[in-house]
């Protein structure tokens, strides 16, 4: 250190030579060295603990605190080097500018002429001092310099200290802390130190297993509740438990709304401990219960069947030790009746050579304390492998986990075909299953159908690809047959007579396969107008020499079906007619399995109901229709209006009615109908008459059409109107009065009628409405002398106004929604209020 002392000190006295510094008398109190968090300010009380995360950077202040005059220092700061290494001296935000004469990190020189012997690995060692040679006013506060190390464990707590083993410092009898004053032959500044402790990872580990479970009701379920003590935490951690509510499944009324509470009182829950005591290091357990679980609650299903509701509750489980460290966990208990579950591995994608054997695990699991005897079953979808469950039969206990191995073999006759085989484990009063796929190899040739299965239509054909590849060396002539075999169908027919025979060719129907080669064959399936709807099993059968392998192809030929529930149609302005329109699959046709680009896709007509003009078929201007598009745009007319039965418009004027449905699109499920609405609109400009609304469904070549007559009733008109032209206060009591007569002049429809009559004065800021009763009209019925009246008051007086009647008229004596103002009398006129 006297070496290390010269550089420093040296430096200092040449400086305070140069520069007249009044010498300060040494006899202030010592201050204070300390290592702070760079984050606070001045000294703490007591020596602090830093916390940083392995991997990152911890930044240490070194301060001065009540210190006498200084212009330098020299100091080294150290720690443990497998937790703490140094990476640097950062003199940014000194209390006055410093210049480093040394800087040794981890014993490595970085600045200066040399290290001193102390510096070794976990120091940062920094000598510094003021080369303007300015000492700082008494007493000093604030930062000398910030010591970088990087964190590379974690600890309990690991002491942060100055080093020793130097001579001559500020802090007997050998810390290595040396504070200069400048002043030429003065002993070094007496000051006092403080450390700190670097402390990260201290705390618990808090876990509650299993994080989730099923209960049975009735039941109880006890969790483990474990605590591990981390880099030596050791104190004493209350425990606590709370179940929330249970959350219900929705339960819903007839009409599909749901219903009823939704939530159920919270489970039991209760702890064998109140609390436990962790050692340094060490373990600690206690047990959470939760139960009994509640019985369900019975409920209906969206489609009003009856089902139990089972709640599901979260709890949730707390450790507090005494100084406030809390972890928590939530696990989740399912009230579920007993039962068990099985699943298989592989599941599927089991390739299995022909005459070959190959294995499938089954795991079977508890649930809800399920504990029985387990025995097993299998079934293949195609005869020819065998399959068997070894053992035959499992005993499984409460939440525990059991397992069996399905074996499969394969007979030298097994045909090329998607293979399912069930397994089915049954115990008293529960039966679960889990299905196990598999494809075959041959061992002279392989064979397969690209596609397996084709969607499609009468009076079409359908094609499939058919490839054999040779297995190995063999090699040899092929011939290509099939047999058609209908599977479910004619149910319902689209043909009368109906035919189940589809014909088959191969292109080509003969081969000849080489070693290690592959051909192909193109097979077709015909199909005529008159072919069963439904489903068909083709067995393609190819055969070398002795040698015949088979393969399957399954065809759905299919068809929808389309009509109106209501076929006769009235409407009026304002008040729009609507039919359902009813879709459904025949012979397992399913629209969603036709795409744009493919085999089309199921439309019906749609427009904009806003647009009030009919859009118009191009090469014909007088026929109106509604439009659809396709989503490539093209556009596609679907819903057809024309008027008396004739695709012709010359006699429906400027306006014809709207017809649209709420959807372009619509999906046709091969078991549940479908539905969607045809809304029929008109103006007050629709001529009256009977039109004919047309909706078509196409899916890919085929299209189908039904119809709805749509009846725009005639207006009714005014066959009588009294005019008046005076109204007395006082003779007349400002009472408008008067009648008029109506004929309903539509011979199919009866129709609700009002007469109202409004009047407005010449500045448009006087109004009156005089409105009649509703009557009904049946076709072609006329009715006289109608009164209607209004009540003109005494601010009326001297008003002259003028007046016009109009008919509205309804379906429905509410839904008036119509107006007419014809007639072969006048219906309007001027009125003078006098008095």
């Amino acid at each position: 250190m006297k070496k290390l002392e010269k550089v420093i000190l040296i430096p200092l006295m040449l400086l305070t030579s140069l520069f007249v510094v009044p010498a300060i008398p040494n006899a202030h109190a010592a201050g204070q060295i300390c290592l702070a968090d760079p984050s606070t300010t001045g000294c703490p009380a007591l020596p602090p603990t830093l916390d940083q995360a392995p991997g990152g950077l911890l930044r240490i202040a070194v301060r001065a605190s009540g210190v006498d005059a200084l212009n330098g220092f020299d100091i080294q700061v150290r720690s443990d080097p497998t937790i703490l290494t140094g990476v640097s001296a950062d003199l940014t935000g000194s209390i006055i500018p410093f210049s480093a004469l040394v800087i040794c990190i981890n014993g490595l020189l970085q600045a200066g002429s040399s290290c001193a012997p102390q510096d070794a690995d976990g120091v940062v060692h920094l000598a510094a001092v003021n080369t303007a040679g300015a000492t700082t006013t008494p007493p000093t506060n604030g930062l000398l310099f910030t010591a970088v190390f990087k964190v590379l464990a974690g600890s309990d707590g690991t002491p942060i200290f100055f080093n020793t083993g130097c001579s001559g410092t500020s802090v007997g009898p050998d810390v290595c802390v040396t504070i200069a004053n400048g002043v030429p032959g003065a002993p070094p500044v007496p000051v006092s130190i403080q450390e700190a402790t670097f402390m990260h990872g201290a705390d618990y580990n808090f876990a509650v297993t299993p994080d989730s479970t099923t209960v049975a009701p009735g039941s109880s379920f006890a969790f483990t509740i474990t605590l591990t003590s981390q880099a030596g935490f050791t104190d004493t951690i209350g425990l606590n438990a709370v179940s929330g509510v249970g959350a219900n499944p929705p339960s819903f009324d007839a009409d599909g709304n749901p219903i009823g509470s939704t939530t159920v009182p919270p489970i039991a829950v209760s702890l064998s401990v109140p609390s436990l005591f962790l050692p340094a290091n060490g373990m600690a357990t206690a047990t959470l219960t939760a139960g009994p679980a509640p019985d369900p609650t019975p409920g209906f299903d969206v489609n009003g069947g009856d089902i139990l509701l089972f709640p599901t509750f979260v709890i949730t489980a707390t450790g507090t030790s005494s100084v406030g460290v809390s972890h928590s966990q939530n696990v989740v208990v399912q009230d579920t009746p007993q039962d068990f579950s099985i699943s298989a591995s592989p599941a599927n994608g089991l390739i299995i050579p022909i005459g070959g054997s190959s294995t499938s695990t089954l795991t079977l699991t508890s649930i809800s304390a399920f504990a029985d005897t387990i025995s097993f079953s299998t079934a293949v979808n195609i005869n020819g492998p065998t399959s068997a469950v070894s053992p035959a039969s499992v005993t499984l206990s409460a939440y525990g986990t059991t397992t069996a191995t399905l074996t499969i073999t394969i007979p030298t006759t097994a045909d090329f075909a998607a293979y399912d085989i069930t397994v089915t484990a049954t115990s008293a009063g529960v039966t679960n299953t889990v299905d196990v796929t598999f494809v075959i190899t041959g061992t002279d040739f392989n064979l397969a159908a690209i596609p397996d299965h084709i969607i499609t239509f009468a009076s079409l054909s359908a094609s499939s690809g058919i490839k054999v590849s040779s297995a190995t060396t063999f090699a040899g002539p092929l011939t290509f047959s099939a047999t058609v075999i209908p599977t479910g169908t004619n149910t319902p027919a689209n043909c009368s007579p109906c035919s189940t025979v589809l014909v088959t060719r191969f292109d080509p129907a003969t081969a000849t396969l080489t070693a290690g080669g592959v051909v192909f064959s193109t097979l077709s399936v015909e199909t005529t107008a008159n072919s069963a709807l439904g489903n068909y099993t083709v067995v393609i059968s190819v055969t070398s020499g002795s040698i015949t392998h088979r393969v399957f192809l399954t065809i759905a030929l299919g068809d929808f079906s389309i009509h109106l529930v209501t076929t006769a149609l009235t409407v009026i302005p304002g008040t729009p007619a609507t039919s359902t329109i009813n879709l459904a699959s025949l012979g397992g046709f399913a629209a969603t399995n036709f795409q744009i680009g493919f085999n089309g896709v199921a439309y019906l007509g749609a427009t904009n109901p806003e647009r009030t003009r009919v859009p118009q078929l191009p090469g014909n201007p007088q026929l109106r229709l509604v439009q659809v598009y396709f989503p490539n745009g093209t556009r596609v007319p679907q819903t057809i209006i024309f008027p008396n039965g004739v695709r012709t418009c010359a006699d429906c004027g400027v306006y014809g009615p709207i017809a649209s449905v709420p959807v372009r699109q619509t999906f046709i499920d091969v078991f549940t109908p479908n539905h969607t609405t045809l809304t029929v609109r008109v103006t007050p400009q629709t001529p009256a008459g009977d039109y004919i609304a047309s909706v078509t469904g196409i899916a890919g070549p085929i299209t189908h059409t039904t119809t709805a007559t749509v009846h725009v009733p005639a207006s009714p008109q005014f066959i009588q109107f009294v005019p008046v032209h005076k109204v007395s206060l006082s003779r007349d009591n400002g009472i408008y009065t008067s009648k008029a007569g109506i004929t309903n002049f539509d011979t199919a429809t009866t129709l609700f009628v009002s007469i109202q009559v409004i009047g407005i004065d010449s500045t448009g800021t006087k109004t009156f409405t005089a409105t009649s009763i509703v009557v009904q009209l049946l076709p072609g019925q006329s009715i006289s002398n109608l009164a209607f009246s209004a009540a003109l008051p005494a601010s009326t007086l001297g008003t002259r106004y003028s007046y016009s009647a109009m008919i509205q008229y309804g379906l429905t004596a509410t839904a008036l929604t119509a107006s007419s103002v014809l007639g072969n009398v006048p219906s309007s006129g001027t009125l003078t209020v006098t008095s």
